[in-house]
């Protein structure tokens, strides 16, 4: 079966055409215009955060620092630090796993070859709370320890 049109409605149909088009890339234009403001107005964002990212990754190379002189192994700093953050507790398994801190390492507190000056040397300008266990110098025995602190 064959339609036949005549020229003035093929003429229309193709005007109808033509006009759904130009409204189409009206549209189109107008989304395009709508998306430059939002990218332009997400990298003016993004530019005002740099400030505070570069703190931000200052501030956690200290603390990377601090543990790392506390004696947590570089391996285990950067699992912690890759960890996905969906913990019941804001420190996660950390709290749960114990054996490894660095308390539990004499060698990151306890000093036998210290003697009281040179503890209080070592402390100086670290934070409160740290501390050393050295052997007692008043003592002739070697099973008295004396605990000096910041």
């Amino acid at each position: 079966m064959y339609f036949c049109y005549s020229y003035t409605d093929n003429l229309e149909m193709l005007k109808q055409r033509l006009k759904s088009l130009y409204e189409s890339r009206a549209q189109l234009d107008d989304d395009l215009k709508k998306k430059v403001v939002f990218k332009r107005s997400l990298e003016r964002e993004m530019n005002s955060l740099n400030p505070e990212i570069k703190s931000l990754i200052s501030q956690r190379d200290r603390l990377i620092g601090r543990i790392t002189k506390l004696g947590v192994s570089a391996q285990r700093i950067n699992r912690y630090l890759t960890q996905d953050a969906t913990f019941e507790s804001p420190y996660g398994s950390m709290v749960s796993d114990t054996d490894s801190w660095p308390h539990h390492d004499e060698r990151t507190w306890l000093l036998r070859e210290v003697d009281r000056p040179k503890a209080d040397e070592l402390l100086k300008g670290q934070p409160d709370g740290t501390f050393l266990i050295r052997l007692s110098s008043t003592s002739a025995s070697t099973e008295r320890y004396a605990l000096s602190i910041q």
